[in-house]
């Protein structure tokens, strides 16, 4: 079954045609509307990327005001996941996947753009669901994943090896800082490029330090110049 998305957007704030893609999923029980703020923030960082915040697919069961990517009717964040807990997560997002990598195939293809010129940014379970869709293309220009985690089947191959970076407060109550130390390790071991960053002092939130590391992550990523990243591979190879 194919599910459509839909949601807000920011256009790039240069009043041109969009070079990149900045697509953010957001976190349990909130929209799309609720991550657009940071593509105001990095507007002048990113003058010529087009921020999209679809959102999740479902209402939420335990906040009908908003929207869910996948259900978590049965977590007690007081507790670890169960392995049945995981399991069932995993399968809602797999069975996800296929139809929101169409929905960025179909971005990419109106804006004529290449797909490592798309980055996903995530929050909560937004990161838990953008850390699987982009191993799960053919490439992706990048992921920025503040206060999640990772669920993997590692019988399930990869195609894709996009550059992670992952950021979580000390401090978060609701998702232990230890699921993003899990998901770098996990990360790290799958051959994928990833850093992450402990914020001091943070609940489950995204704090000023945060947003600029995640806004200079992606300009770094999506506004490379391929040309010049050859020539310099050049000059390293005649050194």
């Amino acid at each position: 079954m194919t599910i459509s998305f839909s949601g807000p957007s920011l256009s790039p704030a240069s009043g041109n045609k969009p070079e990149s893609i900045v697509v953010f999923l957001h976190g349990y029980g909130a929209n799309g509307h609720d991550l657009l703020s940071l593509g105001t923030a990095w507007a002048a960082l990113l003058p010529n990327t087009l921020f999209i915040a679809p959102h999740g697919p479902s209402t939420s069961m335990l906040y009908p005001s908003g929207n869910q990517w996948f259900s978590l009717e049965d977590w007690n964040p007081e507790e670890p996941f169960t392995n049945h807990q995981k399991a069932r997560i995993l399968s809602e997002i797999q069975a996800l996947t296929p139809s929101f990598n169409r929905y960025l195939d179909d971005l990419l293809k109106v804006n004529d753009l290449p797909p490592e010129k798309l980055a996903l940014v995530g929050f909560s379970q937004g990161t838990m669901f953008a850390l699987h869709v982009a191993l799960h293309r053919p490439l992706c220009g990048g992921v920025v994943g503040y206060s999640g985690a990772f669920f993997d089947d590692s019988t399930e191959p990869k195609t894709a090896c996009p550059p992670i970076l992952l950021l979580h407060g000390q401090e978060d109550h609701l998702v232990p800082p230890s699921f993003s130390q899990e998901a770098e390790a996990r990360l790290k071991a799958l051959g994928i490029p990833v850093n992450l960053c402990l914020l001091p002092g943070l609940n489950h939130g995204i704090n000023e330090k945060g947003l600029k590391m995640g806004g200079v992550f992606l300009k770094d990523h999506l506004y490379k110049n391929p040309q010049a990243d050859l020539w310099q591979c050049a000059k390293e190879g005649n050194s």
